[in-house]
């Protein structure tokens, strides 16, 4: 199927951006990576993975994922930059 890579140095980072535990974010960023390998796609599903990654964060107990982030401005200042040149091009 795949692999799933997790930098801890930027699972600690983000967790701390944001809020939460760095164990809490690993858990996140594995089930999203899980559901990339079980070959969802938020880039282009309609928002199937993210409805999917949702109820599944609610079962277990977990914050805002990646796809939430990603829509409420949970980005750092050089993401936000990043999608800002690309809006641009």
């Amino acid at each position: 199927m795949g692999d799933i890579a997790i930098s801890a140095d930027m699972a600690v980072s983000n967790a701390s951006r944001i809020g939460h535990s760095a164990a809490e974010e690993v858990k996140i960023l594995t089930l999203h990576g899980i559901l990339h390998l079980a070959g969802f796609d938020h880039e282009d599903d309609d928002g199937k993975m993210a409805r999917k990654e949702a109820a599944l964060r609610r079962r277990l107990g977990l914050p805002d994922g990646l796809i939430e982030r990603a829509h409420s401005g949970h980005r750092s200042p050089a993401k936000k930059r990043a999608v800002a040149t690309r809006s641009m091009a």
